[in-house]
């Protein structure tokens, strides 16, 4: 890779994770589709980059390399943010991702367990480890994501008001509602901790942290003791969360507020999940009667 392209690739990542507060995770996506981009074209000037290039680097990922529409729309996404801060700091003077179109997405539902499955998951796990019906009551009854799941401090949680302070993506605080079933979880879990000094609510065997592929395996476990779709993940059951709180009549907006969504069209999203769930149900209690 040209040196000025990398020096600029890193100048572009630090903006990216000190001014947007993006995750070590994304910043790192990021840096994967970029590296991949200039291995591809070679030792190039920032300059002499053209819209032909793009096209040829997306027409290889696709042909030779298989990649699906979402991943090319993320590579899309990944060089038009670099290149527009280019332009924007001055370095080029045109943006060769202009005339570049992402590709149109098909429209999938997110997959999410039934009430009778969420019912069977969760008491596979309250027969059987008190820390890990915890765990998952608190995800299908908050809706939060892995990596907040694991940051949760025992300070953080308020049994009076029945609220968590969680610390979301890019290091923004929220308070999320919590249900009396999933505190008192909490208070029976804390019962059987050893007495350790560890500030964080979810520990390991090793009185550690748990982390998120901690929570993964602990989540998959249960999923294939319950005999359940072995798809469902953790953020399957923040979309379990959604859709449920949808069906129980939960204000939509509240629902946003509740997962940290930004945007009010990434939550209205699960309204479509709803509509088609209850299509399903009532074919089950009617149309098979008829």
């Amino acid at each position: 890779m040209n040196p000025k392209v990398y020096e600029k690739i890193e100048e572009y990542l630090t903006a990216k994770e000190v001014e947007k507060g993006l995750s070590p995770q994304t910043i790192k996506a990021y840096e994967y589709d970029l590296n991949l981009f200039f291995r591809f074209i070679g030792p190039k000037p920032l300059k002499a980059i053209t819209t032909e290039y793009i096209r040829r680097f997306l027409n290889h990922l696709k042909k030779d390399r298989n990649y699906s529409k979402p991943a090319l729309a993320r590579k899309i996404s990944s060089l038009r943010t670099f290149f527009y801060f280019l332009v924007s700091e001055g370095y080029l003077k045109k943006d060769p991702t202009e005339k570049i179109s992402t590709p149109k997405l098909d429209k999938t539902l997110p997959l999410v367990l039934t009430p009778k499955e969420t019912e069977k998951f969760i008491k596979e796990a309250q027969k059987r480890n008190a820390r890990d019906y915890t765990i998952i009551v608190t995800f299908l009854h908050t809706g939060i994501r892995v990596q907040e799941l694991c940051d949760i401090k025992l300070t953080d949680i308020n049994y009076e008001n029945k609220t968590i302070r969680i610390k979301g993506k890019g290091g923004k605080t929220r308070i999320v509602c919590i249900s009396s079933r999933a505190l008192t979880s909490i208070k029976n879990y804390l019962k059987t901790r050893k007495n350790t000094d560890s500030k964080f609510l979810f520990l390991s065997n090793r009185d550690r942290k748990l982390s998120k592929r901690e929570v993964q395996r602990i989540v998959k476990k249960y999923i294939l003791f319950a005999g359940l779709n072995p798809k469902i993940s953790c953020h399957k059951l923040r979309h379990t969360f959604a859709t449920h709180s949808l069906q129980r009549g939960m204000d939509i907006r509240l629902i946003q507020r509740q997962l940290g969504h930004q945007r009010l069209s990434t939550t209205e999203k699960y309204t479509k999940i709803s509509d088609e769930f209850l299509s399903k149900e009532y074919d089950k209690a009617w149309e098979k009667q008829t």
